[in-house]
Order: C-alpha cells, then sequence, then structure tokens
C-alpha cells in the first residue's frame, strides 16, 4: 500500500513519512527528557521535515545521476570486474561521451565513486539542513509566540547557532556518514525516504532537542 501510495504520489507521500518520523521521534525525546508533551515545538519539528522531505528525495535522485551504478549488486560486481586492467576502458568507451559515468569512469572505481556521493550529500546536506532546521525552529516558534522584535529573534538564532552547531555538525557526520553509505549503496530508491525517515526518528529527537532548549 505505501509503495503504490509513493507511486502514485511520490512527493505527498515523501512529506507526510518526514513528517509522520518526525514527529515519533520528537515525542518520544520529549518523553524521556522531561516527559512532558511540548505539541508546539513537536509541529514546528515536524513540519519542517516534512517540508524538506520531498527536496531531500529530488538531491538523492540527482546524485543518483551523477554518480551512477554504485548500488549494491552493482557495486559488487564492478568491484570484482575491476581487477581487470581494461574494465574500467571498456565500459568507458560503451558509454555516451557526454554522460556522468563516462567522465568519471577513467578516473574512479565503483568505490570511490560510492564515496563521493556519500561526502557530497554530506556536506551539502549538513551544511545546509541543520542551520536551516535550527533557524527554522527559532523564527517559527518567535512567530508563534507573537513576537515582533525580530532583530532580537536575529541575534538569538544566530548565537544559538555559533554554540550549538558545531556539536550537532560534529555528531551529524559521525552518525550520517555511515548510514548514508548504506542508504547509496543497498537501499532501493523507493525505500530511501522511510530508511531515512527511520533513522532521523532518533536524531530528529536530539536536534529538535538542541534547537529548541
Amino acid at each position: 500500500m505505501y509503495r503504490a501510495f509513493q507511486k502514485a504520489r511520490p512527493r505527498l507521500a515523501s512529506v507526510v513519512t518526514g513528517f509522520g518520523v518526525m514527529s515519533v521521534g520528537d515525542l518520544a525525546v520529549q518523553q524521556l527528557d522531561s516527559r512532558d508533551t511540548d505539541v508546539q515545538r513537536n509541529l514546528v519539528s515536524s513540519t519542517y521535515n516534512g517540508l524538506v522531505s520531498p527536496f531531500l528525495l529530488a538531491w538523492w535522485n540527482h546524485l543518483d545521476r551523477v554518480f551512477p551504478g554504485v548500488a549494491f549488486p552493482q557495486l559488487a560486481r564492478k568491484v570484482s570486474a575491476a581487477r581487470a586492467p581494461s574494465a574500467r576502458l571498456t565500459a568507458a568507451s560503451r558509454a555516451p561521451a557526454h554522460s556522468s559515468s563516462a567522465r568519471l569512469a577513467p578516473f574512479c572505481s565503483p568505490l570511490t565513486l560510492c564515496g563521493a556521493q556519500v561526502v557530497v550529500n554530506q556536506v551539502v546536506v549538513s551544511a545546509l539542513n541543520s542551520p536551516l532546521y535550527m533557524l527554522w525552529c527559532g523564527h517559527v516558534r518567535a512567530w508563534l509566540g507573537g513576537r515582533t522584535d525580530w532583530a532580537d529573534v536575529r541575534i538569538e538564532c544566530a548565537d544559538q547557532l555559533r554554540r550549538e552547531l558545531p556539536t550537532v555538525l560534529t555528531a551529524s557526520f559521525c552518525l550520517w556518514i555511515p548510514i548514508n553509505t548504506i542508504n547509496f549503496a543497498a537501499v532501493p530508491p523507493h525505500l530511501k525516504i522511510p530508511f531515512i525517515s527511520a533513522v532521523s526518528a532518533g536524531w530528529g529527537g536530539y536536534i529538535s532537542h538542541v534547537a529548541h532548549r
């Protein structure tokens, strides 16, 4: 049923999945932290995750086109084939000259391509998503609280980024590099959002706690 929904409405499915999993993760962390439920915090966090999920899905699909053929079965076959001296040259000669694989094949093994995919994703997503999430929480909470002193709100958000962002980015790299290696190498495209969202249940609760403390 989920896969049929995802095929029919992929963007809506990613929004619903991202919203729902973040909501569960944030509620779990709230209960562990204080056993109280902050509904506003949960909605602010879950709405952000739901809104960015379609963009993440589009980004992952783009990475799959730029770094092709790194899903686990193809990866295993290519690693074996790469032992032959002419393997990469043969593959490159069959690929169209303008394709991404033709440009990358002479220089990169499949493992290198997979590693590049993970690193590019980590640098772009962590560098953008974590600070944007924290800024979103700070500004939306201020708006819902009826604040109009936006200059002060911006100062408070900038101060929080200086305090919290280095720790968040360090934790993000430690968690998401191995998770995204699995995601890109072994997870089918239609299961990427559910897989990442399942891991995000814990991560989302943690970063929501950081953003709201």
